[in-house]
């Protein structure tokens, strides 16, 4: 193995986290200052600056009580089978850890495809 791209790709990485974390300091102070002056647009040079609101809506952990509350007032709404879905992620750990037999996973090929990813991961050694 090639030294050189190693320490061409830690000092890159290495790098890259920095500035990402300057961008992130340089965005907060931005939208401080857009939102103290309360302006919405700003014009700069050839860029245009926006201030946008979003708001996440956050519900009631899986298996809690409030969430079986919420289902239950869903169900007599009539609307859980409209807002109810399948768990992929828990579904495709169940495949991957071999929790059905080889018969149902014949059935459910058809609906799953396998994509395949190549990964990098570094960690620092202790």
């Amino acid at each position: 193995m090639n030294n050189k791209i190693l320490d061409e790709y830690l000092v890159l990485k290495t790098k890259k986290d920095a500035l990402d974390s300057k961008i992130e300091k340089a965005k907060k102070k931005v939208l401080s200052f857009m939102k103290s002056k309360k302006i919405k647009r700003l014009d700069y040079k050839s860029y245009r600056f926006y201030f946008l609101k979003e708001f996440d809506l956050v519900f009631p952990l899986k298996n809690s009580r409030k969430r079986k509350e919420l289902e239950s007032l869903l169900r007599k709404k009539g609307v859980f089978k409209k807002v109810s879905q399948i768990d992929t992620f828990f579904l495709e750990k169940m495949i991957k850890n071999k929790e059905f037999s080889p018969y149902f996973l014949g059935q459910l090929k058809p609906f799953v495809k396998v994509k395949r990813n190549e990964l990098l991961r570094v960690v620092k050694r202790k």
